[in-house]
């Protein structure tokens, strides 16, 4: 089994530059995507 999960995201950001507390706001817009894949062999002999 693999898993692969891929997020990106873009948008601005403000802070207050000064001081000794910096609060910041931003805003983004982005995407998930999660996808799984699974394989299974064997060699195709059966016992009864």
């Amino acid at each position: 089994t693999s898993n692969t999960i891929l997020y990106g995201g873009v948008g601005p950001q403000v802070m207050v530059p000064t001081g000794p507390v910096r609060p910041y706001a931003n805003l983004g817009v982005g995407f998930g995507w999660f996808a799984t894949t699974s394989s299974l062999e064997g060699t195709g002999d059966s016992e009864p």
